[in-house]
Formats: structure tokens, sequence, C-alpha cells
């Protein structure tokens, strides 16, 4: 692994673990104040991630912690898709 790699991976590895515990202390307090049958698992797909994100808007409306973990995610992803064409342009130029 090239520099370059080295510091995408480190980079992500910064905004995904910081995302990952948000999400999970976000899905805490929404749990707190829901019933026992209407708990929000802790998984992360997209029909959860969905409910969550409403009924945390719901909850906390002046809370900036949902916009936080997002844009997280968002930073996230774009070091991902760097990564992927930094390796793509090595494979093309034979590096």
């Amino acid at each position: 692994m090239g520099k370059y790699e080295s510091v995408l991976l480190v980079s992500f590895m910064g905004t995904f673990f910081p995302a990952f515990a948000l999400y999970h202390l976000m899905t805490f307090r929404v749990n707190r104040n829901l019933p026992p049958g209407g708990k929000i698992p802790h998984t992360l797909t997209a029909r959860w991630s969905s409910r969550l994100s409403a009924a945390y808007k719901r909850l906390y409306p002046r809370s900036r912690l949902y916009q936080l973990t997002m844009a997280l995610v968002v930073a996230g992803l774009t070091i991902a898709l760097l990564f992927v064409a930094l390796r793509v342009w090595e494979q093309v130029n034979g590096n």
C-alpha cells in the first residue's frame, strides 16, 4: 500500500468509527423513549435507518447529532470513492 492509500485509509477510519458510534448513540437515545415492543434494532439497514432518523428528529428536534452523523457518512463514502479511483488510476497507468 502506497503513501496515498495509507492516508485515505486512515482518513476513512477517522470518519467511519465516529459515524458508527454516533449511529448507535442515536439508537440508544431513541430506544430509551420507545415502548419495549417498538424498539429500533442496532442493525444498519435502510429501513431501520430511515425509521431512526424520523424518530430522532421528532424526539430531539434541536440536536445536531443527526447532521453530524450524516456528514461523517458522506465524508467516509467520498474517501472510499477516492480510494477506488486511485486504485483504478494506478492500474490503468501500470503503477
